[in-house]
C-alpha cells in the first residue's frame, strides 16, 4: 500500500520469538525479537514521503518454541484491501527439525542448542528453495517429531492433521489450494528413537495416503532424505516402491548431510546449498512444468 513513517505490529507471544522483515523485497538484516512482555514492535520506518511499499513479516521461530498471535498493524497511509496474488507455484513441506531449521544459525557446542536463539526458519532450505522458484509455500515442521517414534509425545500424522483445522475437518466451504509438490523430510528421529519397521512403514503409508486424500490423488511427492544422516531410508524406499515410485508421482531426493550447526544439525550454509540442490532436482525432473 501507500505508506510513510513507522509500521507497527501489535502481537502476543508466549516465549522468546524472532522475526524477519522484508521491505520492498529486501531482507532486513537485523532480526526482531519479542517475548511475553512485548505488546508492540516497530517493524519498519518508511521515511517521510508517502510511497508504494511492500512489507513482509515472517516468524523465524517454530510453534513448538513459541506461539504468536498477530493482533493488528498500524500504518500511516493505507493498505491495499486485497490479498497478494498467488504465485505461479505452491509447495508444501512436512518435516522435523531439519525443515524447521533448528540450530541453523548456531555452531557445534552452542549452549541450549534447541532454543529460538539459534533457529531461523526463514532461512531453511524449504523457504530458500521456494524463494528461488518464485513459489508460495506452507511448512508443517516440528522439531523432534517422527513417523512412528520421535522425541515428541505425538507423531507427524497427529501434528499434520491438526496443522490445518479446515483441511482436517473437511469443512465444506473450504477449498484448499492444492500444492504442486509436497516435500516430506522425516525419519531421522525415528532412527534415533528406535522405531519399528512395521510401525514406520504403516504410518508412512498412512501419511502419504492422507496427504493425497486431502489434496489430490496424483499430487507430486518428493521424499527428501539424508540431510541429518540416516533416517530409516531403506524402509522408506520399500514403501515408495510399493506405492508405485516415480510412475505414481513419488520421488526420492538425496540431500547432502551436514552437522555443522547447533547440536549436530545442518548450518546456514548447508540450508542454502540444499535449497539450490532441491531447485535443481525439481527442474531436472520437470516437476513444475
Amino acid at each position: 500500500g501507500m505508506m510513510k513513517g513507522d509500521v507497527d505490529i501489535e502481537l502476543d507471544c508466549d516465549r522468546d520469538t524472532y522475526f524477519t522483515v522484508f521491505v520492498d523485497g529486501e531482507r532486513v538484516e537485523e532480526r526482531l525479537f519479542a517475548d511475553k512482555n512485548t505488546e508492540f514492535l516497530t517493524i519498519a520506518n518508511l521515511g517521510d514521503e508517502p510511497a508504494e511499499h511492500n512489507i513482509r513479516f515472517l516468524k523465524q521461530t517454530e510453534p513448538q518454541q513459541s506461539l504468536t498471535l498477530l493482533k493488528g498493524v498500524t500504518v500511516t497511509g493505507y493498505l491495499d484491501d486485497y490479498p497478494p496474488e498467488d504465485r505461479d507455484y505452491y509447495i508444501e513441506f512436512v518435516g522435523d527439525s531439519l525443515t524447521a531449521a533448528y540450530g541453523n544459525i548456531g555452531k557445534p557446542g552452542a549452549s541450549n542448542p534447541g532454543s529460538a536463539l539459534w533457529q531461523d526458519g526463514t532461512q531453511s532450505y524449504a523457504v530458500l528453495a521456494c524463494e528461488e522458484l518464485g513459489a508460495d509455500y506452507t511448512i508443517a515442521a516440528c522439531s523432534g517429531v517422527g513417523i512412528d517414534k520421535g522425541w515428541t509425545a505425538f507423531s507427524i500424522l497427529d501434528y499434520y492433521k491438526n496443522e490445518s483445522y479446515h483441511r482436517h475437518m473437511n469443512v465444506t466451504h473450504y477449498d484448499p489450494r492444492t500444492p504442486d509438490i509436497i516435500v516430506i523430510n522425516l525419519g531421522t528421529n525415528d532412527y534415533d528413537c528406535g522405531s519399528s519397521e512395521s510401525g514406520f512403514k504403516t504410518n508412512m503409508k498412512e501419511l502419504i495416503e492422507y496427504v493425497r486424500e486431502s489434496y489430490a490423488e496424483d499430487v507430486t511427492i518428493i521424499w527428501a532424505y539424508n540431510f541429518g544422516g540416516y533416517g530409516c531410508d531403506s524402509w522408506a524406499f520399500d514403501v515408495i516402491e510399493e506405492l508405485g515410485g516415480e510412475e505414481n508421482g513419488i520421488y526420492t531426493f538425496k540431500m547432502t548431510y551436514n552437522n555443522e550447526g547447533a547440536n549436530g544439525h545442518p548450518n546456514l550454509e548447508a540450508h542454502y546449498a540444499a535449497a539450490d540442490e532441491l531447485v535443481s532436482f525439481i527442474k531436472d525432473k520437470k516437476l513444475l512444468d
